[in-house]
């Protein structure tokens, strides 16, 4: 009896462990996608700055230059 009670000990402790590896790796998923979606978020509002920061400069040095 005693090889079966090992048995089951063993294998709920492999269940525990698989159980606490998945809670992990979703955790660590889930901060990977949040920090993606941040950075994803920055570059997108530098891109939109950049271009209308460009277009000012642009616009104004023509104006400089009077050729619009």
């Amino acid at each position: 009896m005693s090889r079966y009670e090992k048995s089951c000990e063993k294998k709920s402790k492999n269940q525990s462990l698989a159980l606490y590896r998945e809670e992990r790796f979703r955790q660590t998923s889930e901060s990977t996608n949040q920090r993606v979606l941040w950075w994803s978020i920055a570059q997108t509002a530098i891109l939109l700055i950049t271009g209308f920061w460009q277009m000012r400069h642009l616009k104004s040095f023509f104006e400089a230059k009077k050729l619009v």
